[in-house]
C-alpha cells in the first residue's frame, strides 16, 4: 500500500491495521497516533497497543500519571537525525 498523495499518516495507519490479517501483536505508535479511533481499530483487530502520550493532552496525561502512580520512567532512548 504505497501512496504518492500527501495523505495524513493517521488514516493510513488505521487502514493498514484493518487490512492486515494479524492477531495477537502489540503495535507501538508515537503520540501522533494517540487517537480514540486508532485505538478502537487496534482493539477491534484483536491486537494490543502502546501509544505515547504527551503533555499537550493534559487531561489524558494526568490520568496516565494517576494510574501509574507517577512512577519515574524505567528507561528511554532517542535517535538524533543529522
Amino acid at each position: 500500500m504505497v501512496s504518492n498523495s500527501k495523505e495524513s499518516e493517521i488514516p493510513v495507519v488505521k487502514q493498514l491495521i484493518e487490512t492486515l490479517d494479524i492477531k495477537g501483536v502489540t503495535f507501538t505508535l508515537d503520540a501522533l497516533h494517540c487517537q480514540k479511533k486508532t485505538s478502537e481499530v487496534i482493539i477491534k483487530s484483536g491486537n494490543d497497543y502502546v501509544i505515547g502520550v504527551k503533555v499537550n493532552q493534559p487531561k489524558l496525561h494526568e490520568q496516565v500519571q494517576n494510574l501509574t502512580g507517577n512512577k519515574e520512567q524505567i528507561s528511554s532512548s532517542y535517535t538524533e537525525m543529522k
